[in-house]
């Protein structure tokens, strides 16, 4: 999992798409979404406003990745200048995140694949697992959305190609 990847777009689903058809189909059904609770606190909207740019950022793949593992964390910094880092020993680590409130992290490898969950104020679940395909040269990041305001589950996946030395210039 090391290395640098380059979302792959031809390969890779439209995350926001897939959330466009859930919310249109929850509008055709009469549903308005999971109707989950409102973040604690005040300023409902501002905070809603605040939500949305975070979904925007998870929703909205990141073009390259740099995804450094060592032996009690992985590192994962976006092109766009975000960082992850995720602790894969399976314990929950509270993380406060502007605009989401508190986010609950939890990260482990099962096999060769990093499972990592987030759960965050507004009773949202995302689920995200790591895998590496075809002998190395792909990285599939498959996530899914669930709770707060979703309706239903989102699923999107993500397809990665590896950067040779020379590409990633």
């Amino acid at each position: 999992m090391n290395g640098k990847w380059k979302l792959n777009l031809e390969q890779s689903e439209d995350g926001r798409a897939k959330f466009q058809e859930a919310m249109r189909g929850a509008r055709a059904s009469g549903g308005r979404g999971g109707g989950g609770r409102p973040p604690p606190g005040g300023g409902e909207d501002n905070r809603q406003q605040q939500m949305q740019e975070t979904m925007r950022m998870l929703v909205d793949a990141a073009m390259r990745l740099n995804i450094v593992v060592d032996d009690s964390m992985v590192t994962i910094v976006a092109a766009e200048g975000s960082r992850i880092i995720l602790y894969p020993d399976g314990l929950k680590v509270e993380i406060p995140v502007e605009g989401a409130g508190t986010v609950e992290t939890k990260a482990q490898w099962k096999g060769d694949k990093l499972a990592v969950e987030r759960k965050m104020d507004g009773g949202m679940k995302i689920t995200s697992e790591y895998e590496i395909k075809s002998e190395g040269a792909q990285l599939h990041v498959k996530m899914k959305f669930e709770g707060g305001r979703i309706p239903g589950r989102v699923e999107v996946l993500r397809v990665y190609d590896a950067e040779s030395s020379s590409e990633s210039g």
